[in-house]
C-alpha cells in the first residue's frame, strides 16, 4: 500500500469516527462556545464577547450569524432555528461542521453544512 493510500485510509477512518458526533452540543450555561469547522482548527469564543446572533431561513438552508467582539461566525445548515433559544441562554457548547461528503439526513436535529469565521478588524487568522 502506497503512502497516499495509507493517508487516505487513515483519513477515512478518522472521518468514520467523527460522523456520529453531533453537530450541536447543548447543556448548562458555560462561559464559552466552541466552533469546529471541518478544517481550520477549533475556535473558542467567550460568551462575554458575544454581541448578537441573526437567524435567517432561506429556500433550502438556514443561516445563523454570530457576532463576537473580534470575529463573525456564520453557520449554514438545516434545523438551525432550534438553536436560537439555546444561544440566547448561553447553553450552546459546541457547533461542529459536518464533513463535506456527509449525505443529507432527514432529521429534526440541527445539521451544520458550513462554518465560516472572519476576523473583524484585528490581525490574525481567519477562515
Amino acid at each position: 500500500m502506497s503512502v497516499l493510500q495509507q493517508a487516505l485510509a487513515q483519513r477515512r477512518a478518522e472521518a468514520a469516527t467523527l460522523l456520529p458526533a453531533p453537530c450541536v452540543v447543548i447543556g448548562a450555561p458555560l462561559p464559552a462556545v466552541i466552533f469546529a469547522p471541518w478544517r481550520g482548527g477549533v475556535w473558542v469564543q467567550p460568551w462575554i464577547h458575544f454581541f448578537s446572533a441573526h437567524h435567517v431561513i432561506g429556500d433550502e438552508t438556514e443561516q445563523i450569524a454570530f457576532l463576537f467582539a473580534h470575529y463573525e461566525l456564520t453557520a449554514d445548515g438545516t434545523n438551525l432555528s432550534a438553536l436560537v433559544p439555546e444561544i440566547a441562554a448561553f447553553r450552546l457548547h459546541v457547533l461542529r461542521e459536518l464533513p463535506p461528503a456527509t449525505p443529507l439526513v432527514t432529521t429534526n436535529e440541527p445539521q451544520v453544512r458550513r462554518l465560516a469565521i472572519v476576523a473583524r478588524g484585528i490581525p490574525g487568522p481567519s477562515r
